[in-house]
């Protein structure tokens, strides 16, 4: 199960962001990244939660 979205704005992004994902991996959090530009499709982050989920 993914617990946390890296969103990039573009795919020069991801020489910073690549730490963040790298971290993640090494504490054992499942992470999904995505290069989204707000501008040219401003629907696709719809499906993403609206509110934070709690921990069990």
């Amino acid at each position: 199960m993914i617990e946390v979205g890296i969103v990039m704005g573009s795919n020069s992004d991801w020489e910073v962001m690549q730490h963040a994902a790298r971290v993640l991996k090494s504490f054992g959090v499942a992470c999904e990244t995505r290069v989204v530009s707000a501008h040219r499709t401003r629907t696709c982050c719809s499906s993403t939660p609206k509110k934070p989920r709690r921990a069990a």
